[in-house]
């Protein structure tokens, strides 16, 4: 019997909510289901919001400091649900994933220098690069007849020229759904590393991996020098936390951590807030349980999409996150036509695919962590437009 309820659907209209209130202001379109942020519908784990309720009632928000809880709760979840060993002066607390890697691009980069996602991929990896005036190399993923994706290790291998500094790896991927393997990353690593280029691993979605598959951190490659890498870590996809503005930034080369904590300085950012201090350390301490049925739940909703979607869309179950990556191809709408067809019958707002880079054409994502009879909603508006 579940513990937890992810069934109940909580109202989050006017509630400052970027899914729910501004769906219109972003998407265009009126009364649209909106399905395309990525944060969950569900109630963060009920031992957060005790330790928010006790921050609360104590009634005095002032200036904090970050306790060494913060980091031994982080490190000892990292190590027991994925045997990652990470310490303690590796980690930079960050507010989140695009604000280190703007902060990487802008100082530890120069003017000029190619930087390589591999798309389609987190619409603001790319425009990081571009609005850093970084020049943006794609490296689009290969796909194969059944849907699954796969780096193309010769077409890296190609287009890394003299100027080609770095890598943007996002693993598990958004929004293809991809948790790469220990070989396909030793791969990665061993060109990387002939190149002597920096990886830059977001890693944010690691624990939102299925029964099926198990996630392998960039940080566990052993064919890279880690001396030469980034890998960004968090509770806020994991429990619905992202409001929070609370992640890691763990830097294994001492140098490159000492660079980036004077930048943060510079920038006057200080550290984790009191709130998210709160919420992280009793997420990773007391969560757990929470996590496996949410996984639990994610399973189901991929199976009902799995069995109730209409056959005109293409969709392969994801191997982790709650984002499901629609494919549209065979209906011979373009990009315009898909995108209204999705807006003014459907009346979904979902993520259109074009906006993740090149393969991402005729695609749309829709996110899943919903209540059940949201996710029912939303697919039988889809059946009666395909």
């Amino acid at each position: 019997m579940s513990q937890f309820d992810f069934n109940t659907i909580i109202p989050r209209q006017n509630t400052n909510s970027l899914k729910w209130d501004y769906t219109e202001k972003m998407l265009g379109g009126k009364d649209l289901l909106p399905l395309w942020v990525a944060d969950m519908d569900f109630a963060s784990p009920p031992c957060v919001t005790e330790a928010l309720q006790r921050k609360i009632s104590h009634g005095i928000y002032g200036y904090n400091f970050t306790p060494p809880a913060f980091f031994s709760s982080f490190i000892q979840w990292q190590k027991t649900r994925k045997n990652i060993d990470i310490k303690e002066n590796e980690i930079i607390p960050i507010t989140g994933a695009v604000t280190a890697l703007s902060l990487l691009l802008q100082h530890s980069f120069e003017v000029g220098d190619e930087i390589i996602c591999f798309t389609p991929v987190y619409p603001p990896f790319l425009s990081a690069i571009k609005e850093n005036n970084r020049e943006l190399k794609i490296c689009p993923l290969k796909r194969d007849n059944d849907g699954k994706y796969f780096f193309d290790f010769e077409n890296f291998e190609k287009i890394i020229t003299h100027k080609t500094k770095a890598i943007i790896l996002c693993n598990p991927h958004n929004p293809v759904g991809r948790c790469f393997t220990q070989e396909e990353l030793e791969q990665l690593g061993i060109i990387a590393q002939r190149h002597n280029l920096v990886v830059i691993s977001d890693e944010v979605h690691s624990d939102l991996v299925y029964s099926k598959h198990q996630f392998r951190s960039f940080l566990q490659v052993k064919s890279f020098d880690h001396q030469n890498s980034y890998v960004i870590m968090g509770p806020g996809k994991t429990f619905n936390l992202s409001g929070l503005a609370t992640a890691m930034l763990i830097c294994p080369n001492p140098k490159y951590k000492d660079f980036f904590q004077k930048i943060l300085y510079r920038h006057a950012l200080y550290g984790p807030k009191s709130f998210g201090i709160a919420a992280s350390i009793a997420a990773y301490d007391q969560g757990g349980h929470w996590l496996d049925e949410l996984l639990l739940y994610l399973e189901h909703n991929i199976d009902l999409i799995q069995k109730e979607l209409s056959p005109q869309i293409s969709f392969r179950a994801p191997e982790a996150t709650y984002l499901a990556w629609l494919n549209f191809s065979s209906l011979g709408l373009s990009e315009k036509e898909l995108n209204e067809v999705i807006k003014e019958k459907a009346k979904l707002g979902l993520n259109p695919g074009f906006t993740f880079g090149v393969g991402g054409e005729q695609h749309m994502r829709l996110n899943f962590a919903c209540p059940r009879p949201i996710l029912e909603d939303a697919i039988q508006r889809l059946n009666k437009i395909f």
